[in-house]
């Protein structure tokens, strides 16, 4: 089971409209379409999971990217879980050294992040363009479908200010958060198909309604 931000795309019968609405409804699923297999905007940290497992024992595999530029390294990040267990790091980042961390004494949210990993001496982590993994099992009994994350930056020098745009914390060391994130399944192969099957359905209806008048 896969998971990601993004837009969802809702769809309905379609009973009896007339041709305007009819053009309108096909543009509005077509946008829809584009709108979900688009590319992701553009922010300063991508962030996103997978999970996989089943009751009581779920791994998740969270990857984050690394879109701030220049020397930002990624060095701190960390979620919110309610179960979790035996967290590591692909980049080899240390594990547990804050077990418990909130924002709000950096202009931020009280949420409790218990699950962190942070790079410590060398304040480097997830390099610019780079996407580092980072996993952790939990004992919940269901997946969650939401997920709360935190990142903190750092170039080394302290000389350095972030001026990307909003963030927490000091110009040298920004933080950023993603909080509440809804977090949507990716639409299956099927999906697409039965869009675009209901899509021809609607074409063919429209069709016959311009042959009888």
């Amino acid at each position: 089971m896969s998971y990601k931000q993004s837009l969802g795309v809702e769809l309905f019968s379609l009973q009896r409209f007339r041709g305007f609405q009819m053009k309108r409804l096909i543009r509005a699923a077509i946008l829809a379409v584009g709108l979900t297999t688009g590319a992701a905007k553009a922010a300063p940290i991508d962030f996103t999971y997978t999970v996989s497992g089943t009751t009581g024992n779920w791994t998740y595999d969270f990857s984050v990217t690394n879109n701030l530029g220049y020397l930002w390294q990624i060095y701190l990040f960390g979620v919110s879980l309610p179960n979790a267990t035996n967290p590591n790091s692909t980049l080899g980042m240390t594990t547990g050294y804050m077990t418990h961390f909130s924002h709000f004494t950096e202009n931020g949210s009280t949420v409790d992040f218990n699950v962190n990993w942070v790079d410590r001496f060398t304040y480097k982590g997830v390099e610019p363009g780079q996407t580092g993994h980072f996993i952790v099992s939990d004992t919940s009994t269901s997946a969650l479908t939401e997920i709360n994350w935190y990142a903190y930056a750092y170039t080394g020098n302290s000389s350095d200010h972030y001026t990307g745009g909003p963030h927490l914390g000091s110009a040298y060391a920004p933080g950023f958060q993603g909080l509440n994130e809804t977090i949507l399944p990716i639409p299956e192969p099927e999906t697409y198909a039965m869009l675009l099957a209901g899509l021809g359905i609607l074409g063919f209806a429209a069709r016959r309604k311009r042959t009888a008048a």
